[in-house]
């Protein structure tokens, strides 16, 4: 069963958001399912960097994008996009550094952040 499946329920109506959302989902599947299928650490790690490097260079964008368009809230938005990538960026030195292990509860923590940024941005 997929932790992190995509479905329509997610879409914002941006296509290029939409389809940098579906990356998102898709890298953290990949953390996932090397979870599941006891992936070394240092693999894990390695997935896990191109997740927060996702994460940077999808709210840099889609601040652009809000900002762009004048769209409402946007220092709101761009002040959570900064807390979130915060928060993914610290767990990554957590996890390079051995003082945290990927397992389901960061999968579960992941899961949260995803559905919290997508759901409460106003688009």
């Amino acid at each position: 069963m997929s932790l992190f499946e995509w479905n329509d329920e997610f879409s914002v109506g941006i296509a290029e958001i939409d389809s940098e959302h579906r990356e998102l989902f898709r890298i953290a599947e990949e953390l996932h399912e090397g979870i599941l299928n006891g992936t070394t650490e240092d693999d894990l790690g390695v997935v896990y960097s191109r997740l927060a490097e996702q994460t940077r260079a999808h709210f840099e964008k889609e601040d652009a994008i809000l900002r762009k368009e004048g769209r409402p809230n946007i220092e709101q938005t761009s002040r959570e996009h900064l807390r979130l990538t915060q928060k993914v960026e610290a767990l990554g030195r957590r996890i390079e550094k051995r003082q945290t292990r990927l397992d389901m509860e960061t999968l579960r923590f992941l899961r949260t952040w995803l559905d919290h940024h997508i759901r409460d941005t106003k688009y």
